[in-house]
């Protein structure tokens, strides 16, 4: 057996790649020429996915497997992410929400209509304000001593100080404090950001979904070399520092450096086979999702700006494609002020603007093997 030098592909930049651009492309397993043994770099963990979709030599140096036994969900208390959640606290407090709507001074005033009115009225708000405030806006606060505690302050603080500010303003003036209470707004604010945040988890998990089912595909087992002897262990006993034997074909198992031998194997999940046009071709909005919960998911898309230029001007394309016109607008000029010459960008305004359809730009990109 020869022995090769090793490669890093750790620093490739997969960033601004395209997956929709794929022609003809057969993963499979190559013809085996030997069997090759590699050196456990980083001992698999749970809950990841892995990173690399593409198929190289088992002699290229490390095989690109982020997590490994994914079977298993993450740690930690991820309950203020469950849509269901959400589900419910929005629709109970859309229902608490309608009579602090109802007997609103401030709102009738505003509209200029005149209300249910009865001894004792006044304080109907701040009751189902406060109710809406309790049951519905605690998530947020819990959120925001998260997001502070980290040093990261986000959209929960934002949201939580929104709330605060109001429930803490109402009290004062209906206690007897001159002004006008913000029961209505402070109903509305939080039932409309429950709303917002369980689409926003409906479609995260759904992408979780997706990503656990491609986890499955990844090898529970790993054939463990020890001195003379191959053993066919389960991959959680796998440390590192362990030499594993790598078969002509098989799935790489765990992150590694090859030490000895060599070998064609397969490092794909999945065959992607061209059938003429894109996947996404005409499912723009899903496109446009998937797009930005990478982005959201991936901080480090921003350390390169062509990379991140691209994948705004696809945002874009699929926004406007799909109806979203001024989001699409929005997000084309963003993937501008990183490349300007982003023809992506210029089609996305084009379609934005009903200068072109999108359709018919899809249609000429597959005629030459492309994707948007």
């Amino acid at each position: 057996m020869n022995t090769h030098e090793h490669h890093d592909h750790d620093q490739t930049d997969h960033g601004g790649h395209d997956h929709t651009d794929h022609a003809s492309h057969d993963h499979s397993a190559h013809e085996a020429h030997d069997h090759a043994r590699a050196e456990v770099v980083e001992a698999p963990h749970e809950g990841h996915v892995p990173s690399s979709a593409s198929g190289h030599d088992a002699h290229a140096g490390h095989t690109d497997h982020a997590g490994h036994d994914a079977h298993a969900g993450h740690g930690g208390d991820h309950s203020h992410h469950d849509p269901a959640m959400f589900r419910r606290k929005f629709w109970l407090s859309l229902v608490l929400t309608i009579p602090t709507l109802v007997f609103s001074e401030g709102l009738q005033d505003i509209l200029g209509l005149p209300g249910p009115r009865f001894p004792g009225s006044q304080f109907i708000p701040a009751v189902f304000g406060l109710a809406v405030f309790v049951y519905g806006g605690l998530v947020f606060l819990r959120g925001a001593v998260a997001e502070l505690r980290s040093r990261q302050p986000g959209m929960m603080t934002l949201i939580s100080l929104a709330i605060v500010v109001a429930l803490g303003y109402s009290l004062a003036v209906t206690l007897g404090l001159p002004g006008m209470d913000f029961w209505w707004e402070l109903a509305t604010l939080v039932t409309i950001m429950l709303l917002g945040h369980w689409i926003e988890m409906s479609a995260v998990q759904g992408a979780h979904d997706a990503l656990g089912e491609l986890a499955k595909l990844l090898p529970d087992e790993a054939e463990l070399v020890h001195g003379d002897h191959v053993m066919t262990v389960p991959l959680a006993q796998i440390k590192a520092g362990d030499t594993v034997l790598v078969r002509p074909g098989a799935s790489v198992p765990v992150d590694g450096e090859v030490i000895d031998g060599e070998s064609d194997v397969n490092e794909a999940l999945v065959t992607v086979r061209w059938q003429g046009q894109s996947y996404f071709f005409g499912r723009w909005a899903e496109y446009a999702q998937a797009l930005q919960y990478l982005l959201h998911k991936h901080p480090a898309f921003a350390d390169d700006p062509a990379a991140l230029s691209r994948m705004r001007s696809q945002i874009a394309f699929g926004l406007a494609a799909s109806g979203q016109r001024r989001d699409g607008r929005r997000w084309a000029r963003r993937a501008l002020r990183g490349g300007p010459t982003n023809l992506r960008a210029w089609l996305a305004l084009a379609v934005g603007c009903r200068l072109a359809s999108a359709d018919a730009i899809g249609k000429v990109a597959n005629r030459f093997g492309k994707g948007i």
